[in-house]
């Protein structure tokens, strides 16, 4: 079980997606939601699965 707020769950999520992983949206998108109190729990499996649908950032030339 873990538990976010809108701005910890936005922050670790674009962590993630700069290292090119993505365990949180996926968890988000495949997991069971418990509590709901204001409509997040059900926005956020759809934001989620937007994330792993736009894929990584582009490499840069470094990398």
């Amino acid at each position: 079980m873990f538990c976010h707020t809108r701005e910890s769950f936005a922050a670790c999520v674009e962590r993630e997606t700069a290292a090119r992983r993505s365990p949180l949206p996926h968890m988000c998108g495949e997991g069971v939601l418990l509590v709901d109190r204001d409509g997040l729990g059900r926005r956020t499996p759809q934001e989620a699965h937007a994330r792993l649908q736009a894929g990584p950032p582009p490499l840069s030339a470094h990398e």
